[in-house]
């Protein structure tokens, strides 16, 4: 009789344990995480848009809200400086930046210690583009629908460090008398600081 006694409380005490370990998780999954990120990206242009601007550096400063569902909503900002092409013929000076105001989302496959995912972007563009070119010239300020697609994989380094790198393909509409798009690949390091 003890013993059935002793094995009902421990599986009572058991029980009570593992309820309070999956409230717990629930509790932890129904907290969101927020991050601020700083990453530095090399873009390589492809398509018809290589043959002016060749390749660029950019630079974002965004912030993000992990839902407890492995969505997040990322708000970014950034600065891209692009190289002319030697072979387009553009006189010296040629400059071709633009300012990327975006949001958009991620899916973290995984929300452990390691954690990929893949996202997508879109937002507006302030593009300034200055060159001559004999006779020509251009110096405008404008303004374009820009997005992004990608996989990503953040690494969870210390408590509120997390470290970033991500893939993407983007496309940024210039004019629509430009027959093609500006385009890209983009691969990206960051430092995200969790809050």
């Amino acid at each position: 009789m003890r013993s059935i006694i002793l094995v009902s409380l421990l599986i009572m005490l058991a029980g009570s344990s593992l309820a309070q370990v999956e409230v717990q998780v629930e509790t932890d999954m129904e907290q969101s995480e927020k991050f601020i990120t700083a990453q530095v990206a090399m873009i390589n242009s492809i398509g018809e848009f290589r043959k002016t601007w060749v390749d660029a550096t950019a630079y974002y400063l965004g912030y993000g809200k992990i839902y407890s569902n492995n969505w997040a909503l990322v708000m970014q900002v950034g600065y891209m400086t692009f190289k002319n092409n030697e072979n387009a013929g553009f006189d010296d000076g040629a400059t071709f930046d633009v300012v990327p105001l975006m949001v958009g989302g991620r899916y973290y496959i995984l929300m452990d210690k390691i954690r990929p995912f893949v996202f997508a972007m879109n937002g507006l563009n302030v593009i300034t583009e200055k060159w001559t070119m004999g006779e020509d010239n251009k110096d405008h300020t404008y303004t374009k629908y820009n997005f992004q697609v990608g996989i990503g994989l953040s690494i969870i380094m210390m408590k509120q460090l997390e470290i970033e790198i991500s893939g993407k393909y983007n496309s940024h509409l210039i004019e629509p008398s430009v027959p093609f798009n500006m385009t890209g690949m983009e691969v990206g390091l960051a430092l995200n600081y969790r809050l």
